[in-house]
């Protein structure tokens, strides 16, 4: 009953249910701490864990895992040095946990600490301690060796192509994602909505705006996936880089929901680099509808404006953000009628 209420999000009725047990085994011990896990309540993990009489195998590794997902990646690592000082034997899920970990804060020695553990232990990699071990190296900046660790699983799922493709996304290696999404279909896994955010990210960061078209169409001609804010966003950021700002404003006025402020961000951030302030108007309007606390929106708007020589545009954007109370963020200027940066820290 204690994970029904987790399910449910409902700590409360949970924390009732356990106190009223009137013994306590490290079943409803652990079914209390994954409670507290599954509602995202850190702290109350934590206090749960530390009060246990007794501890199994799974008492740790939903520690861990809550630690992990909540990032608190160093607390991760620490807490399972005191596990191995445990009769407690680390499991594939265990190992996740901490991979993820290291993936989340970038800290590649410890991955590869683990990664010699687990061979050092003649731990087994199957597809999911290796998909683990793709995305750890690629997050942490040791592409090659995910590279390497990818090839050599003999059945690659749909999270291990992710994990690789989202890898060379990030690096800016949007010819390899793009080859490895094309190996990806032929082998007959069927990508789905997070394939296509990471090859289109790549796309995006790369310039490749045929290949972004492409992507975007193939999601529901060739695979029946709707596209979702994210995939929009991205190809209208790889427009607007490109200075298509028609192209770019003719996709937000056709999808199917309300464009995101990110996506409107992106135009308007193209709208700065192509210095193009007739397509500022519309999207700078809407977006400041959307965020009208967000002073960089403002900030961005008033120099597209005031960089066109619209000196009374740019006063009437400022005039906006002192009336709806907006203070600049540090280490932002917006430029003068005289060219110069004025300061930003008021």
């Amino acid at each position: 009953m204690i994970n029904g209420c987790a399910i449910l999000g409902d700590l409360s009725e949970a924390r009732k249910l356990f106190a009223g047990m009137p013994q306590r085994n490290v079943v409803s011990w652990n079914s209390m701490l994954a409670a507290h896990a599954k509602c995202g309540d850190v702290e109350g993990a934590r206090r749960v864990f530390a009060e246990m009489p007794k501890r199994d195998i799974i008492s740790w590794n939903t520690m861990l895992a809550c630690l992990a997902q909540s990032g608190c990646s160093e607390e991760a690592l620490a807490l399972f040095d005191g596990m191995r000082r445990t009769d407690e034997k680390p499991t594939d899920a265990t190992m996740v946990s901490l991979l993820s970990a290291c993936a989340h804060s970038g800290a590649l020695d410890q991955g590869e600490q683990l990664h010699a553990y687990m061979e050092e232990h003649k731990i087994k990699l199957n597809t999911i301690l290796s998909t683990a071990l793709v995305d750890m190296y690629a997050k942490c900046g040791s592409i090659s060796r995910a590279a390497e660790i990818f090839y050599a699983i003999e059945q690659k799922d749909l999270l291990a192509w992710n994990a690789i493709i989202g890898g060379m996304a990030i690096h800016g290696r949007a010819d390899e994602a793009l080859q490895l999404f094309d190996e990806m279909t032929k082998s007959g896994v069927r990508p789905d909505d997070i394939t296509f955010v990471m090859v289109l990210t790549a796309c995006s960061h790369a310039g490749m705006v045929k290949a972004g078209r492409r992507m975007l169409n193939c999601m529901k001609d060739s695979h029946g996936i709707d596209p979702k804010l994210e995939h929009y966003g991205c190809v209208i950021d790889l427009l607007a880089r490109a200075g298509l700002f028609e192209e770019a404003a003719e996709l937000t006025r056709a999808m199917p929901m309300e464009p995101s402020a990110p996506a409107l961000g992106a135009l308007l951030g193209g709208c700065r680099i192509h210095r193009n302030s007739e397509v500022a108007d519309g999207v700078g309007g809407h977006l400041l509808h959307l965020q009208p606390g967000h002073s960089g929106r403002y900030v961005l708007l008033s120099n597209i404006y005031a960089t066109a020589g619209r000196w009374d545009d740019a006063k009437e954007v400022r005039g906006r953000m002192l009336m709806n109370g907006v203070a600049k963020t540090p280490g932002m200027s917006m430029i003068e009628p005289n060219g110069t940066p004025s300061s930003a820290s008021s």
